[in-house]
């Protein structure tokens, strides 16, 4: 590299980190002038688009540094870290495959590369990886709880409690993680001897440095307690458990009331046009957290004309691109033909790396893509969007009991729940009255008491014929990555309807009340879409 390039270079990467991104692109557009092909050039240039907020320029930025095939351990290194920041494990599992091959005996190496391979859904791959990296190292404690998390995925539930029961060994500082991760097999069934160690490890846990292990302990014991029936137990380890997740992890109440309001005010003729004609066509499946949104998606998968994907972070990105200088509402509803297509391409070009070659239909089930139906319409004219109603009381409860590693931060407080439930409901009401016949409200009380019917319906709302896989869907070996996989390696029951009764005497008079008025307008949106 001569001197001039590296001055350049310097330049650059002291004014990108100074936030002067204008001189920073600046110097990096010499460079590439001189060197179209400058590998640390276009690195930098990528991470100036991934702070400008132009996902699909540094996207693109970042495969062209990949198809150079003479990159050495360093740059590999600065690109699989870029890749990661943007959380492209597709092209991050490829970048890593190669330093694996320059670095086979690193551990850490092929650990990041198994790792990467479960979040692309590749779970025999990361399953054969991480047990090869296990066989040459002394015990990775975290490895081996992502192993667990692997043979979950895979439904086989006795392997991955071996793997959680080893991690709890191995970090006693983190307890919490692993019960709550046999507590989340639901299958598990929790033994007396469970439970006593869970209670002294709680009275040990420090109430301030590890609150977090603290919940989790909560959460299982929960469960433990609600295994025996013990329900007025359980609930005093849930208001526990969710008292302390609410307070590290607050929900913005008002601002999600503000974002449901100002999506209210944007109407069809500003939000949806002509869009370009795409050959796939998207089923996004939306939903509350813990309302059957992964029975339905196991259902549809099961179809020999679908692809299955993942929930995916798309539709935010593109929401985040449009809020750059303005609200995400104004970007929406002031979008123009040139961002459609080019947010459309976006989408579809990131798909890809899930469905391959195929052409048709594909699923997209990120239940809080909810809050982005108006894009979904704006980008995707053709797109179905099934939207899962269960019992609030039930769905509601469900969610109390459940700790999410990220996100539903609403989830660890009842009066929270409720008014995330009815934000949805608004905005399930507002777009169904726009587009009728894109979003379908699906009943999940119906679907798993009247499943063949229902089934059927779903099919001929998604425009697909029947076939009879889609109701022995529990047969498949697809992975599952969500809490529902062991309910859904079964046939379809309706053990979960009138699960949250237990839980009615200790729930007060305002809060049942209140769940009841959500009933109500959920039960108006399903009637209406019996087709």
């Amino acid at each position: 590299m001569n001197e001039r390039i590296q001055r350049l270079l310097n330049d650059a990467h002291y004014a990108l980190t100074n936030g002067r991104l204008g001189s920073a692109t600046i110097a990096i557009r010499k460079i590439l002038k001189q060197q179209p092909e400058q590998i640390e050039a276009l690195l930098c240039l990528a991470k100036i688009q991934q702070t400008e907020l132009q996902f699909d320029l540094a996207r693109q930025t970042l495969k062209t540094v990949m198809q150079c095939s003479t990159l050495n351990h360093i740059q590999l290194n600065t690109l699989a870290v870029q890749l990661n920041q943007m959380e492209l494990y597709f092209l991050l599992a490829d970048t890593l495959s190669r330093l694996v091959d320059l670095q086979p005996n690193s551990i850490e190496l092929r650990t990041q590369y198994a790792l990467c391979l479960s979040k692309v859904g590749r779970i025999d791959q990361f399953i054969e990886v991480a047990q090869s990296c296990l066989k040459g190292s002394t015990g990775n404690p975290m490895l081996i709880l992502n192993l667990g998390h692997g043979f979950k995925a895979k439904g086989l539930s006795a392997d991955a409690a071996k793997q959680y029961k080893e991690f709890i060994k191995l970090r006693l500082d983190l307890v919490g993680t692993g019960y709550w991760s046999l507590a989340d097999l639901k299958d598990y069934r929790f033994t007396d001897q469970d439970i006593s160690n869970m209670d002294v490890l709680l009275s040990k846990l420090q109430f301030h440095e590890q609150s977090g292990e603290r919940a989790l302990l909560g959460f299982a014991l929960a469960r433990a307690s609600e295994q025996r029936n013990q329900h007025e137990k359980a609930f005093s380890y849930l208001t526990q458990a969710n008292s302390l997740m609410a307070r590290s992890r607050p929900f913005k109440s008002a601002g999600f009331d503000h974002l449901v309001k100002s999506f209210c005010e944007i109407t069809l003729s500003t939000a949806q046009g002509n869009a370009h004609n795409y050959n796939h066509r998207p089923i996004f499946i939306v939903g509350m957290p813990r309302s059957g949104t992964t029975l339905t998606e196991q259902i549809l998968a099961s179809h020999s004309e679908v692809k299955c994907t993942d929930e995916l972070p798309f539709m935010e990105r593109i929401a985040i691109q449009l809020s750059k200088g303005k609200s995400y509402q104004q970007g929406l509803a002031q979008i123009t033909q040139e961002q459609r297509y080019k947010y459309g391409q976006f989408y579809v070009d990131q798909v890809q790396e899930y469905i391959g070659e195929h052409l048709g239909v594909y699923i997209d089930k990120n239940p809080t893509n909810f809050l982005h139906i108006g894009l979904i319409l704006t980008l995707f004219p053709n797109a179905k969007i099934v939207a899962l109603l269960r019992d609030p009381l039930d769905n509601g409860m469900s969610a109390y009991k459940q700790y999410f590693s990220k996100g539903n931060d609403f989830s660890y407080d009842l009066s929270h729940i409720q008014d995330y439930y009815s934000g949805y409901l608004t905005l399930l009401e507002h777009w169904r009255n726009i587009s009728p016949q894109q979003i379908l409200c699906l009943d999940y009380g119906k679907l798993v008491t009247e499943p063949q019917e229902t089934i059927k319906q779903l099919l001929n709302f998604c425009e697909l014929p029947f076939e009879q896989q889609c109701l022995t869907f529990y047969k498949s070996d697809r992975p599952v990555l969500t809490p529902s996989v062991s309910q859904v390696r079964q046939p379809i029951n309706n053990k979960a309807i009138g699960s949250a009764n237990a839980y009615r005497p200790f729930l007060s008079s305002e809060i049942l009340e209140k769940f009841a008025l959500l009933e109500q307008r959920a039960a108006r949106l399903t009637c209406h879409d019996k087709l």
